[in-house]
């Protein structure tokens, strides 16, 4: 992952439980959008806001294509 660090990036994560990745994907990627989806809803203190979190499941084309129109017309990294 190392390339992709300094890249402006459009990161997805499926599943992000209490949201701690999402936190260390911001840290780690210092110039990504972070998107996480969960079926349960999830709060992050982001001050950077470049952290977005949806709710809804993962197998729902609704709900992705959503997200992707939103945050990453262009497709995720």
């Amino acid at each position: 992952l190392k390339p992709l660090r300094d890249q402006e990036i459009v990161l997805l994560e499926l599943g992000v439980a209490e949201g701690k990745s999402l936190l260390y994907w911001r840290d780690f990627f210092p110039k990504a959008q972070i998107i996480g989806l969960d079926i349960h809803p999830v709060q992050i203190n982001d001050p950077s806001n470049r952290i977005k979190v949806y709710q809804g499941e993962q197998q729902n084309r609704e709900v992705l294509n959503k997200i992707a129109d939103e945050v990453a017309p262009n497709g995720f990294d």
